[in-house]
């Protein structure tokens, strides 16, 4: 329904056309989609930020264990050498041992034979 202005030819008023009612109601929605988008582009910036946020934490976390672990390698390797080192000693005191063994069975098969030679009481 349009109001009709007695002052303008025609009786009608322009503010209240139709067309203008329309425009009103377009630029209102647009306002209202502005400041939707408006809204939509602040939270994408604190998602953003927050993503830099958890992303520049995790950067520090592997870097952190990348580092423990290097630590725990370097040590580990260090373990292993000194292990091995360990190991090498041990198997040659074995070996000279064995020989000593070797050797004493050696002697004491020669005593016998010796002494079985002299005779009982020799």
């Amino acid at each position: 329904m349009t109001a009709r202005d007695p002052r303008r030819p025609g009786g009608m008023d322009p503010a209240r056309s139709p067309e203008v009612a329309d425009a009103r109601h377009l630029m209102e929605e647009l306002q209202l989609q502005k400041i939707e988008l408006e809204m939509q582009s602040d939270e994408l910036a604190q998602a953003q930020e927050a993503l830099k946020l958890a992303w520049s934490q995790l950067e520090q976390r592997v870097a952190a264990r990348t580092a423990a672990l290097t630590q725990a390698m370097e040590s580990l390797s260090q373990e292993v050498r000194v292990r091995t080192q360990a190991e090498l000693s041990l198997l040659g005191a074995f070996t000279e041992l064995e020989a000593l063994r070797d050797r004493l069975l050696a002697e004491n098969a020669r005593l016998r034979q010796e002494a079985a030679q002299r005779g009982p009481g020799g």
